[in-house]
This record gives structure tokens, C-alpha cells and sequence, in this order.
């Protein structure tokens, strides 16, 4: 049984919906009326009827003969009749698209409008406000605050997301071109630590400044160093090949610091880089332990030549004699 009901109240707004009813009883092959429901026997282990207490009739329960009223075959055929009435509109060129969903299925945060009835819709129509007119007046109220509030915020996160897709770019070709130049000038210089450079460059389109070093925060301007041109200056300055090198290189540094302040600045500044270089290649283990970043980036292709052990011959072996505390400070000095 259909009913289609299209109204227009005097606002302009269309109400336009249809009611379907469905029998519960099916039918017979005959053409008759069949039960809604039958009646089944419990059965025991052995298959038997299990007598009622009472000692009359025997135990038993009913069943449905259809599932005609069942919540899952309504929304079935709600969706349906929807998908059917979508694509004859689409058919016809109809803009109009019909929705079975509720505002809390769709993901709409909106606030659904109550059921009027036939009494208060009459009323309505007169003219006359009803408190469940006023409560769906206030729901399209707030509604529409809400619309409006949604719009601004996406507009919102729209242009932050451009901003943030503008800074990528711009740091991105900002990178290349100092990569660029990079490898220009250090052409001749491939090994595992400029290897590891590059690709910190690329998933972090820089070298990152440590949020604590012993060094780095000595020195001014220590943004500058997340350019890669200061770590490959580094490499090609003190000959360094792998992570070895570079601790070693460290070590050197912090005493040459000590010894010659004249150097400071220059001095302080590979230490810093060192440092810079340590906290982003943790930076990028970290990702690739959390699955951010594949394992190959951990990974070069230098392979450095094993230590070769120096055998020394036919060298006599002297007595160690001590040294006084006077003697070690005259070396010292």
C-alpha cells in the first residue's frame, strides 16, 4: 500500500515523502491468506514432544513465517527504493537525490526535527504556533548555526592545508637547490655519511637542530646549519668516511677546543654540525621504527675497508719507568 504526500507549506518548503505499508502474512500457493506465525514442539534428545507440566498439550514455541518486520530488511528496502528513485531522477536530469541515512550515519551533525502529528500540523497550517512547531522552528535555528560554523571551519582548514602545501614546496626547492649545489662541490666525496645525509634531506628536507646538544646551542646563527652543505664541508675538511671517523672526529675537536681557543669559533662550529648530524640521523631511525620510513633508508652502500692490523717485529721492549708528578706537569706544559 502506497502513499505519496507532497506538500507545500507557506514558507515554500516542500514535504515531499511516501508511506509504504507491508502485510506480515504471506500466502498460500492457493492464493490465500497464509499465518504470521506457526507453532513449533520442543523436541527432547530423542526427538520426542516434551509433555507441559500440567500434563496437557506439550511444550512448544512460535516462529515467524516471514521476516518481513525485521529492522535489517527495512533499511534493505529503504536503500533500495532509494538507489531506485536516485537513478530515475539522474535519468530524467533531476538534481534531486533521495537519502535513507540518518544525519548521524552520514556523519552530519545536525539535529533531527521531531514528528508534528496530524493535530499540530493542522494548527500550523492555520497560522497558529504549536510547542512542537516552536521546538523544530528552534532545531532549524540552531541547524543552520551550525552549517554555518562547519563552513567556516572547513574554509579554515582548507587554507591552512594550502599554506602548509606552499611551505612543503617552498622548503622542498629550497632544499634541492642547496642539495644541488651540495653535490656539485662534493662530487669526488661519496661515503656512508654522505649517503645518510641525503636521505635525511629526503625525508625531512633538512638537517634538524637538536632540541638539547652540548655545542650547538654556543653557537649563534646555529639555524644555518640545516643546510647539508655544512656536513659535507665537514667531511671533505677532516677526511671522514664513516660513523668511526665522525666519533673519532668529535673526540679530536673537543680536545683541540681546549687546547687552542684562538680556533673557537671554527672549532665549535664542527662540533655543532656533528651534533646536528647525530640528532637527525636519530630522528630518522626513530620514523623507521615506527614504520614512517622503510629500513632501507639505515642503509648504505659503502662498504669500508677492514683495519688492517700492523704486525710489529724485532722491536725490544723497554722498561716503563715512572714519572713524577713535577715530570708530568713539565710534559703537560
Amino acid at each position: 500500500d502506497w502513499a505519496v504526500h507532497d506538500s507545500v507549506n507557506p514558507k515554500g518548503q516542500r514535504n515531499l515523502h511516501v508511506h509504504v505499508l507491508l502485510t506480515m502474512r504471506p500466502f498460500k500457493e492457493n492464493g490465500e491468506w497464509d499465518a504470521k506465525q506457526h507453532k513449533v514442539y520442543i523436541l527432547d534428545d530423542s526427538g520426542n514432544k516434551i509433555p507441559n507440566k500440567s500434563g496437557k498439550g506439550f511444550r512448544c514455541t512460535t516462529e515467524k513465517t516471514t521476516d518481513w518486520d525485521s529492522k535489517e530488511n527495512a533499511r534493505l528496502w529503504r536503500k533500495n527504493l532509494c538507489g531506485t528513485f536516485n537513478a530515475v531522477n539522474e535519468k530524467l536530469g533531476l538534481d534531486e537525490r533521495w537519502e535513507y541515512r540518518s544525519f548521524q550515519e552520514q556523519g552530519i551533525e545536525l539535529i533531527p526535527t521531531i514528528h508534528l502529528g496530524p493535530s499540530a500540523s493542522a494548527l500550523e497550517r492555520k497560522g497558529i504556533r504549536t510547542s512542537r512547531g516552536d521546538m523544530n522552528r528552534e532545531i532549524v535555528r540552531r541547524n543552520a548555526l551550525l552549517l554555518k560554523a562547519k563552513q567556516k571551519f572547513e574554509e579554515a582548514a582548507a587554507a591552512l592545508d594550502q599554506a602548509k602545501r606552499e611551505l612543503i614546496d617552498s622548503l622542498a626547492a629550497a632544499s634541492a637547490a642547496v642539495t644541488g649545489k651540495a653535490e656539485e662541490t662534493t662530487a669526488l666525496v661519496r661515503n656512508a655519511l654522505t649517503e645518510m645525509v641525503e636521505k635525511i634531506i629526503s625525508v625531512f628536507q633538512r638537517m634538524l637542530i637538536p632540541t638539547q646538544g652540548k655545542y650547538i646551542y654556543q653557537l649563534r646563527g646555529r639555524e644555518k646549519l640545516q643546510s647539508p652543505e655544512y656536513m659535507y664541508r665537514l667531511v671533505r675538511k677532516h677526511h671522514v668516511r664513516d660513523e668511526m671517523d665522525l666519533d673519532e672526529l668529535y673526540v679530536r675537536l673537543e680536545k683541540k677546543l681546549i687546547k687552542n681557543p684562538e680556533d673557537r669559533a671554527a672549532v665549535l662550529t664542527d662540533l655543532a654540525v656533528i651534533e646536528s648530524y647525530r640528532y637527525s640521523r636519530y630522528r630518522l631511525q626513530m620514523e623507521v621504527v615506527k614504520g614512517h620510513q622503510p629500513k632501507s633508508l639505515l642503509e648504505t652502500g659503502q662498504k669500508n675497508e677492514p683495519v688492517k692490523k700492523l704486525q710489529i717485529k724485532d722491536v725490544k721492549k723497554h722498561p716503563v719507568t715512572k714519572q713524577t708528578t713535577v715530570d708530568r706537569r713539565e710534559e703537560a706544559r
